[in-house]
């Protein structure tokens, strides 16, 4: 019995059929995991630290770890190699890896401590942008590798805190690279992580000192009905030493605009970094007590 052409050609064709289904399936997923576009403003890298919240909070290990690689140089290897030549990208591409390593352990390390609080949040401020040729240019340990091109860098000062809470939070400065839609580490504090040990004191961080503050009024209404109480606020102090952004954290109502209008007039040392002035992100405390 023969069996017609045409029934040995239809399995052939599915055959052929579910391999083609398993690749668009595939090409859909990794399109959906590309990673979002983050804009180059301080509310971008935001955005971004927040989906690392979220993903967290979350429980899922996917999101999570696809949102801490979202910081991560896409291919480390090969823009190295551009910045800084094929004979100084390949080591440091070997060092990029311990340092990214350590950027992970750092936030994990961070979000744990306070669990999954639904009510933790990230603040992150740009500090200074750094011009990579010269900052690294200007080190004088002999292991600084020099950039062939110029790209500039951007240290942002980090807070992680449970919202609406007195407690004090944890704050730390990271340095990044804005590459490809996204916000990539490339070093821990305000240096990037190939300039050598012996070169990291020229960017050292000066913290602003309290220079002349302003006793707070006690409201009125806050005295007569015996409310005391500390007002948390978040504050950004100045090139110049001035208070130039206050945000209320916590406190009681009450006390709180008082708090503000005092805050508002203390001046500190300008804060530096490397020796040149930038902008300090902090919290000030503010305690109202009748006893006193």
């Amino acid at each position: 019995m023969r069996i017609p052409a045409l029934f040995l050609f239809i399995p052939w064709l599915l055959c052929l059929g579910f391999p083609r289904d398993q690749a668009q399936g595939q090409l859909t997923e990794t399109t959906a995991n590309a990673g979002e576009v983050y804009p180059h403003t301080s509310e971008g890298i935001q955005s971004q630290f927040n989906e690392l919240l979220r993903s967290y909070q979350s429980g899922d290990g996917p999101r999570f770890d696809a949102a801490i690689r979202s910081f991560s140089l896409p291919n480390p290897e090969v823009w190295l190699a551009e910045t800084f030549g094929p004979s100084q990208g390949e080591r440091l591409a070997r060092s990029y890896e311990t340092s990214f390593a350590g950027f992970r352990s750092t936030i994990t390390g961070k979000i744990d401590h306070y669990g999954k609080n639904a009510e933790l949040r990230f603040a992150v401020h740009l500090s200074k942008a750094w011009d990579l040729k010269a900052t690294a240019a200007t080190g004088v340990g002999s292991s600084t590798a020099v950039p062939l091109t110029d790209v500039s860098l951007e240290a942002y000062n980090l807070w992680l805190s449970p919202e609406g809470s007195a407690a004090a939070g944890t704050a730390w400065m990271e340095t990044f690279v804005y590459l490809q839609g996204a916000f990539r580490y490339v070093g821990g504090g305000a240096s990037p992580f190939w300039v050598s040990p012996t070169s990291v004191d020229i960017l050292a961080v000066q913290k602003p000192v309290l220079v002349h503050s302003v006793q707070p009024a006690y409201p009125p209404e806050a005295r007569a009905r015996q409310i005391e109480g500390t007002v948390r606020l978040h504050v950004l102090i100045g090139k110049e030493g001035q208070i130039s952004k206050v945000e209320i954290v916590s406190g009681p109502k009450l006390l709180q605009q008082s708090a503000v209008d005092a805050v508002k007039q203390w001046r500190y040392t300008p804060p530096l970094v490397g020796g040149q002035p930038v902008s300090f992100d902090t919290h000030i405390d503010v305690v109202f007590s009748l006893r006193h």
